[in-house]
């Protein structure tokens, strides 16, 4: 069988909240509609990463009298989900959240506005989103910086993002080639001997 999983923002009960469904078998069929937040703050622009069983989600809300980036997750493929983790704190808005994830680490890249400009800011957890580090504040221009996106493949983080630094709305890039450590023990055998041969 084939688990796909979605996630979305809906207004159907007067008031924006974070929704999902699954299927299990290759999109044939899909599961109920499940409602993944529920009070009376506004909760957007959701994005989803899957590992396995490992489905973890990131949205935009202002439960707290400010837009601030909230996560959880479930281990066993969408049947159970755990507490909403607060991934940012901020005196002004975080926004619009990418996930990312390869192995046990996840990515998060979103729009920031806590030096009074758009900045793209970034964060990680290297345990399945049970720990994560600081903020990383990715681009740094009078520009606004903002809709990031974020992917990984292999040892490489990609980001990319629209930034208005050359006067019009541009598409820009950065990545990080040892954002997913993959250290892999290839042989315990000694070498028998050591050659350094002539360019």
């Amino acid at each position: 069988d084939t688990f796909e999983h979605v996630v979305w923002n809906d207004d159907r009960n007067g008031n924006n909240e974070i929704y999902y469904k699954r299927t299990t078998n290759g999109g044939i069929n899909w599961g109920a509609d499940r409602r993944m937040t529920n009070d009376i703050a506004l909760s957007y622009k959701p994005s989803i990463a899957v590992n396995g069983m490992l489905v973890h989600i990131v949205w935009e809300e202002n439960r707290d009298q400010n837009s601030e980036i909230y996560y959880k997750r479930s281990i066993d493929g969408g049947i159970n989900w755990g507490a909403d983790t607060r991934l940012t704190n901020s005196f002004s808005s975080s926004i619009l959240p990418s996930i990312a994830v390869t192995g046990s680490l996840l990515h998060v890249v979103w729009t920031d506005i806590r030096d009074g400009n758009r900045e793209i800011y970034y964060k990680r957890s290297t345990d399945d989103g049970i720990n994560w580090v600081a903020d990383i504040r990715l681009t740094n221009d009078g520009a606004y910086s903002e809709y990031p996106s974020i992917a990984s493949s292999g040892t490489l983080v990609h980001t990319v993002w629209n930034d208005t630094r050359d006067g019009n709305r541009e598409i820009y890039y950065k990545r990080n080639p040892t954002g997913n450590v993959d250290i892999k023990n290839i042989s315990l055998e000694t070498p028998s001997k050591y050659s350094l041969s002539q360019n």
